[in-house]
């Protein structure tokens, strides 16, 4: 049996604060004997990260891009992210299609759960409305769970993560008394989930707090649960966790180099004037002159401004989808190339992207056709998507914790593992899980090369057998769903 124990937004300077405080000694026992290293993401978001972790393919394949779906128009018409809109299949259904078992706990995206012969699947966490689970006999292992609820503060959220491990812990030690799968797959809103509520940074290097302990020495437990009855056990997080001082308002920014345009219900709406300013810059001798009196109008507008402006998704040239998304919408393909060299000259931004420059893959067209890379070591974190008065802003209460790309990626010594490299692509997980069992990897697979160098060079055969079994499957599933 191979074992994945995932921890949502473990970093390593965070794992190593809880090896200081001797409270791991599993996942320490773990990292002395096997292979270390980080897992790179981008976006380092949970919904697109753990997807692509999952399933092997990047977001230009599984469509997974951000917590919410359906960006192009107001923010009234977003929706929660979930499997329906998944376009290729995860690690275990994979595996089903060829026959062989898991149990998964907390797949994602987590809701719904597609039926399959050869799984157990369970979900209470992240973004399921209700516990969910299958097949129907699973119901009696589901009931040992709670459905999480999200705690207001960081002192609830790590009591109630003490209790939901211990439920968890409880959960799988039932499980695998009665079932041998090929592999064991849980995942954990955790440190991600309290870490969020934190507002002093030395959490993440130094302080421990009571009931945070009591969470990671459960977490621990359950490692070395799996780990005597595995033959590979990893660990493996979707992104890692830092500190930040200054916020980038991307629209802001965009606003004043007439890129965006506020809705006309907000306070300082358009004006016909504006209007016609934007008509001219469309015109190549008039646009540099149009462009530096909507600047100054722009500023003025900003300092008259009291309550931050709502972005046009329909009116704007371009504009930031969500400050979770990291991905810019351009409505007009002739812009890309512009707005990417203003972009690249904010400061704070340390790179910017054409999604086919991180991406390929049949769901590309869903994705925002730029990507920002904030400078993260220096600091700079994506703010929100609306027009304030700043482009640059100070984070609230001088630091704010938040996501980083490099999580981290641990693996017990295994013979058919030659080598891993120090840093590893969120999308390398599930290839290499499938290949150690011999089995294909999707014709939509990254990383493949990375994989057959850990097995010390064996080849890795690719199928399109996943993806037109998953197009099978997720067409049953919605005919089943409209005749229910």
């Amino acid at each position: 049996m191979i074992s994945v124990i995932g921890l949502d937004g473990l970093s390593m300077p965070y794992l190593e604060k809880l090896l200081r405080y001797t409270i791991v000694p599993n996942i320490g026992s773990l990292m002395s004997s096997g292979w270390v290293g980080r897992l790179l993401a981008f976006p380092p978001m949970t919904p697109p990260s753990w997807t692509s972790i999952m399933s092997g393919v990047d977001p230009g394949v599984h469509g997974i891009y951000d917590f919410y779906y359906g960006d192009n128009e107001s923010t009234s018409d977003r929706f929660l992210v979930s499997a329906r809109y998944l376009m290729h299949p995860r690690i275990h259904e994979m595996m089903d299609f060829l026959g062989h078992s898991s149990i998964v706990i907390n797949p994602m995206p987590n809701y719904p759960l597609y039926p399959l012969k050869n799984s157990i699947q369970i979900s209470n966490a992240f973004f399921t409305p209700r516990i969910v689970y299958n097949p129907k006999s699973a119901a009696r292992y589901a009931s040992r769970l709670s459905l999480q609820e999200n705690a207001e503060d960081l002192s609830k959220a790590m009591r109630l993560g003490v209790k939901y491990v211990s439920e968890y812990i409880d959960l799988v030690e039932d499980l695998l008394g009665d079932y041998s799968p090929d592999l064991f797959w849980i995942t954990l809103p955790y440190p991600d989930h309290y870490l969020h509520k934190a507002g002093d940074p030395s959490i993440l290097v130094d302080r421990l707090y009571e009931d945070e302990e009591k969470l990671f020495m459960l977490i621990d437990e359950l490692v070395g649960f799996l780990s005597k009855r595995s033959n590979l056990t990893i660990i493996v997080s979707d992104h890692g966790f830092s500190t930040y001082k200054h916020l980038l308002y991307v629209n802001t920014y965009l606003y004043t180099k007439n890129l965006v345009v506020p809705e006309a219900t907000s306070k300082t709406a358009t004006t016909g004037k504006s209007k016609l300013m934007l008509s001219i810059t469309r015109h190549r001798r008039l646009r540099k002159i149009a462009r530096i009196l909507y600047r100054l109008i722009a500023k003025r507008r900003m300092k008259e401004q009291v309550k931050p402006l709502i972005v046009d998704r329909g009116k704007s040239i371009a504009y930031l989808t969500s400050h979770t998304s990291f991905g810019v919408r351009v409505n007009k393909e002739e812009y890309i190339d512009e707005v990417i060299r203003v972009l690249r000259s904010l400061t704070g931004i340390r790179n910017v992207y054409r999604r086919d420059g991180l991406f390929r893959g049949p769901s590309l067209g869903l994705l925002p056709e730029v990507y920002i890379e904030p400078d993260f070591d220096n600091g700079y974190f994506i703010g929100d998507e609306k027009i304030w008065t700043t482009i640059i802003g100070k984070a609230i209460g001088e630091f704010v914790l938040n996501h980083h790309p490099y999580g981290v990626f641990i693996a017990s010594r295994s013979k058919a593992i030659s080598t891993i490299d120090s840093v590893v692509p969120n999308y390398f997980v599930a290839n290499l899980i499938l290949a150690l069992q011999g089995l294909p990897v999707s014709i939509y697979a990254r990383g493949v090369r990375l994989v057959e160098k850990a097995l010390g060079g064996k080849r890795v055969e690719k199928t399109d057998l996943y993806v037109k079994r998953w197009k099978l499957l997720r067409r049953i599933y919605s005919l089943d769903k409209r005749k229910g």
